[in-house]
């Protein structure tokens, strides 16, 4: 118990060193982790830290407490049916529809794109309308559980037929899900297409990682200099192609890249380099 606490903080302690603290993603996952775990002062001390939470964070603290029964550390001590019909009536009124079903594919099965896609149906089936934020657990869920097509299609569905439009986060789903799937050009396809003024590196870093898993020299050449357009100064994106280049036996042009790193200053977290 004890060894776990510590492997959380230490995981914890490396998203604030990477620049992590406020990133809304990162920090719901730390309150996933830790709220599974039964670590409610540490889930809360995150939760309250953060500048910007979203319903999934919200339904990871709720899960949490829920899974160990501590509802009334929130002032809440309800039976399992009433809290059902409390969190679940207040969420389908306001068309949203996924405190505790789409919890199983966010915050506890988040890999299950079956279930997703089960989910989903159900919830048409009832006449709610999704939102941003049921498309993005469903593109996350289908990104994990390899499900390329059918991704691709709630992609689609949202777009065309929802008229919801996508964000960075529905944009990144994509490319992390095509990047593990192997198809590269089709996850960097959905990286230029995105508009200008949504785009973020950390895209492109994604589709670097993807690169580097799949030892696609050529396009991890080509989105390295996309990310030093944007930012020069991680070390993390020098390491991955550092890396890609050293796995093919470039040795020359893997020294190349990390002394440009070291040229730029750019600080290397702990633990990424294969060196």
């Amino acid at each position: 118990m004890r060894h776990r606490r510590y492997l959380l903080s230490l995981l914890h302690s490396l998203t604030v060193k990477a620049g992590f603290e406020f990133h809304v993603y990162v920090q719901t996952a730390l309150v996933i982790l830790y709220a599974v775990c039964g670590y409610f002062g540490e889930a809360h001390q995150v939760f309250d830290e953060m500048p910007d939470r979203n319903l999934v964070t919200w339904n990871a603290l709720i899960t949490g407490l829920m899974k160990w029964g501590r509802l009334a550390w929130t002032g809440l001590s309800l039976t399992g049916c009433h809290r059902k019909m409390l969190f679940h009536a207040p969420v389908v009124r306001r068309g949203i529809w996924c405190v505790l079903d789409i919890h199983n594919l966010q915050v506890c099965n988040a890999r299950n794109g079956k279930q997703a896609a089960n989910s989903f149906k159900r919830m048409e089936d009832e006449c709610l309308k999704p939102n941003r934020v049921t498309f993005l657990s469903i593109l996350n869920a289908c990104s994990h559980g390899g499900l390329v097509e059918e991704g691709l299609g709630f992609f689609r569905k949202m777009v065309n037929e929802c008229q919801v439009e996508p964000d960075i986060r529905h944009y990144g789903c994509l490319v992390d899900m095509l990047g593990r799937a192997g198809t590269l050009e089709e996850a960097e396809k959905i990286a230029l297409q995105i508009p200008n003024e949504i785009e973020n590196v950390v895209i492109w870093r994604t589709l670097l990682g993807a690169c580097s898993f799949h030892g696609n020299i050529q396009m991890g050449e080509r989105v390295m200099r996309k990310i030093l357009d944007m930012e020069k100064r991680y070390g993390r994106d020098y390491v991955l192609l550092s890396n890609i280049f050293a796995g093919f036996g470039r040795f020359e042009d893997a020294v190349r890249v990390r002394r440009l790193m070291d040229e730029s200053n750019a600080p290397k977290v702990p633990g990424l380099s294969s060196s």
